[in-house]
């Protein structure tokens, strides 16, 4: 999976940006604490793509204080092509969140989601071969979390590396 855009709307302690990745390979990001960069790189990929959010954290939690509505969208590109995922989540009323998976087809976004937000995360993982332990475990170093991998045991590193190269079909 390739990175191609973060963009996102009170998300965390970020009111609202979009930062292209196109044609980024490295980059350092600097800046004082509090300011949401863990929230922007690492944390609105993991909602997005998986629903997951930081630890201790309620999806209600993620939306910015004063605000009702939240926007987290990530476009990525996987095997040639280029996909787009969007959660949203509304604290008026009950609260509502939506899910939304997406394909590029001749410059057109088409939908690949399902009736309902487990159906399209089950769509995800199966697109990406990967859940959010496996991604946090071999894909993304969380802060502070630099060692996931190397200190699971033998059993679910195994688990890990069987699922991302495909193993399972032997």
């Amino acid at each position: 999976m390739l990175p191609l855009r973060i963009k996102v709307n009170s998300f965390g302690a970020i009111p609202a940006v979009e930062i292209e990745l196109t044609g980024i390979s490295l980059a350092s990001i600097i800046g004082p604490n509090g300011f949401g960069k863990s929230t922007l790189f690492t944390w609105a990929p993991l909602y997005a793509l998986f629903g997951k959010t930081k630890n201790g954290c309620s999806v209600d939690d993620m939306v910015l204080k004063g605000q009702q509505d939240m926007l987290v969208q990530f476009d990525f590109e996987h095997q040639g092509i280029e996909y787009r995922v969007m959660r949203t989540r509304s604290l008026k009323g009950k609260g509502k969140s939506t899910l939304e998976l997406q394909r590029l087809v001749d410059g057109r976004y088409e939908s690949l989601s399902g009736a309902t937000i487990a159906e399209t995360e089950a769509k995800t993982r199966e697109l990406l071969n990967l859940d959010a332990n496996t991604f946090i475990s071999s894909s993304m170093i969380l802060q502070n979390d630099s060692a996931n991998f190397t200190q699971k045991p033998p059993g679910e590193r195994k688990a890990i590396l069987t699922q991302i190269l495909g193993l399972e079909v032997y």
